[in-house]
């Protein structure tokens, strides 16, 4: 692609020239010269923050779970209310509890 302009490589691409200048900024941060993050770190970055939204949710809905089994709450929990339980905490936003 040496002496081709911007222009001409997106052209015999069938890609935009924005493209071309995406790729070529994460080739030179992959290899060094410009500072950022890598393909491959910005994807484990992603995946990680997605893991921890998964571990805080887990967690919120954990700390909920125990406020209706403490044995001092007029609201311990049994068995047949534990689909009340999980619409309160649907209700309050914690996902996953009624669409699994």
């Amino acid at each position: 692609m040496s002496g081709r302009t911007v222009a001409e490589v997106a052209a015999g691409l069938e890609v935009a020239k924005q493209t071309i200048y995406n790729l070529r900024g994460q080739e030179l941060v992959g290899t060094g010269p410009k500072p950022g993050l890598s393909s491959i770190e910005s994807a484990e970055l992603a995946a990680a923050r997605r893991r921890i939204t998964e571990l805080e949710t887990e967690l919120a809905i954990a700390r909920r779970s125990t406020e209706w089994d403490c044995p001092n709450c007029r609201r311990r929990w049994r068995p047949q209310r534990r689909f009340e339980a999980i619409e309160v905490m649907a209700k309050e936003g914690l996902p996953g509890l009624l669409h699994g």
